[in-house]
């Protein structure tokens, strides 16, 4: 797996600011109302997971950092804010990603391509829009490890792909348990984000076959569809087709 420099990170958080909010996802700043998650008081705890683990809560220092401001210097670009994921925390992120959205034919999987990079610049930015995310990511890769060392004796970085899969399970379920309605949101806002990351980089551009301004070589000229629509307007408007 290729090593993301932070300038490329950068221009993937640029590039994904616009394709974010279009991902359907639990709320994105800590004053919005997030999506009702349905609860079901009497459902059994899923096997493997402890129904005793409580949702971290962690209290977060304010990010102090300042963005770019509204003048950039884009001869001399630099990374203004710190990043805030360990390195164990971006193993799982990338772990995820590979389950979210796996390798096959189409293109490598969101892990492959490094998404947690893209994460980690995502939440470690010092912008309104992305402090609740920063706290639902945080706090949910603090409840993954205290799950999977409840299991495994092994934070969920470093586990197998057995308990991946089986905590992974549980957060899709369908009435969420209780216990599991903070786990279920953060993995909701997280499936977004790595979605939304994902198919803004070439490669998730070529799994959709998304070719944008690509420059042609030459012009051909219009399709003789077109052609026909349009001496079909101008004659409707009793205008003649150009020579």
């Amino acid at each position: 797996m290729t090593t993301l420099s932070r300038r490329t990170t950068l221009a993937w958080l640029a590039a994904a600011a616009t394709a974010i909010p279009a991902v359907p996802a639990v709320a994105r700043s800590e004053g919005a109302t997030a999506p009702a998650v349905a609860r079901s008081e009497g459902a059994t705890a899923p096997a493997g997971l402890n129904p005793q683990i409580a949702w971290p809560d962690i209290e977060l220092p304010v990010n102090a950092a300042l963005g770019y401001g509204t003048d950039p210097d884009l001869m001399n670009p630099i990374a203004p804010w710190p990043l805030r994921l360990s390195a164990e925390n971006r193993e799982a992120i990338n772990i995820l990603g590979n389950l979210v959205l796996p390798p096959d034919e189409s293109g490598p999987g969101a892990g492959d391509v490094d998404i947690a990079a893209f994460v980690d610049e995502w939440i470690s930015s010092p912008y309104e829009a992305q402090a609740g995310d920063r706290r639902k990511v945080l706090n949910g890769l603090a409840w993954l490890d205290a799950q999977s060392l409840e299991a495994t004796g092994k934070p969920f970085a470093k586990a197998d792909a057995a308990t991946h899969a089986r905590i992974v399970d549980a957060l899709m379920l369908d009435p969420v348990p209780e216990f599991l309605v903070e786990p279920a949101g953060f993995f909701g806002r997280l499936r977004g984000l790595i979605v939304g990351g994902y198919y803004t980089l070439p490669e998730g551009k070529a799994a959709i076959g998304f070719q944008g301004n690509t420059p042609m070589k030459d012009y051909p000229g219009p399709s003789d569809e077109a052609v026909e629509h349009l001496k079909g307007l101008l004659k409707h408007l009793n205008l003649p087709y150009p020579a």
